[in-house]
């Protein structure tokens, strides 16, 4: 029996610049994939019940204007709120990379948690080895460590000072899913990436679609797993539910 392509959708607006790189990734995991502005999303709001697979990538939405991925946050949880909810409801997987996860964040999918500032008040750019914890993470399967690049300036992990408990409730859930092993950038507890209670919503500051092939390494060299191994996980994921 012919099985169809999971169909994964990918939010593109105003400074977000890594679009194509995100669609490359997954049609390298095996989906089809379309990118739309979030615009038109806007306008048809029930597109989205038309894929499996949501991914807001990174970039520079609106200038990080008011603060990284505050104004695409806005937008979107004003005109397509309800339907990123249903979405999650459905069971369907949402990455959101760099720029993407700052959107995320910002949405409070994951809590009362921020992404601030690098501590040394630069941008940074350079390839960084991370840990994988264990937990409940659909996209992180099967991988124990991995070498992706980072390039932002507001990427420090923070938690709101009223709410110091948050973090505690984020590990013991096991949804602290991603850590640097140097620590980069001042984040706390060394967090990279986190993924909400269902595991499917995944959200990370480094770049993995930057990294789905040796020759994308430096010098050729893959350190743990390469970054095409997480566009994997969901595609196979989204084709083990359609069996």
């Amino acid at each position: 029996m012919y099985k169809m392509k999971t169909k994964v959708l990918i939010i593109t607006g105003d400074g977000v610049n890594c679009e194509q790189e995100t669609s490359r990734a997954f049609k390298l995991a095996g989906a089809d994939t379309e990118i739309l502005h979030i615009n038109q999303l806007v306008d048809r709001p029930k597109l989205l019940e038309g894929y499996q697979i949501l991914a807001l990538p990174g970039g520079f939405s609106f200038g990080d204007e008011l603060g990284s991925g505050k104004i695409f946050s806005l937008k979107l949880k004003e005109y397509i709120g309800s339907q990123i909810q249903e979405f999650i409801k459905r069971g369907n997987p949402i990455i959101g990379i760099c720029n993407g996860f700052q959107v995320l964040t910002k949405l409070g999918i994951f809590g009362d948690f921020g992404l601030a500032q690098n501590e040394s008040g630069k941008f940074i750019d350079k390839w960084v080895h991370l840990k994988v914890e264990a937990g409940p993470c659909i996209w992180l399967k099967g991988i124990t460590s991995m070498k992706l690049p980072i390039r932002h300036g507001e990427g420090r992990f923070i938690v709101n000072k009223n709410n110091s408990s948050d973090l505690e409730k984020l590990k013991s859930h096991k949804r602290v899913v991603l850590r640097y092993q140097k620590n980069p950038n001042g984040s706390v507890d060394d967090i990279a990436g986190v993924c909400d209670e269902s595991g499917l919503v995944f959200g990370l500051m480094p770049h993995p679609e930057a990294a789905v092939k040796e020759l994308l390494y430096p010098g050729g060299v893959i350190e743990g797993s390469v970054g095409l191994s997480i566009f994997k996980n969901a595609v196979n994921y989204c084709q083990k539910r359609e069996v």
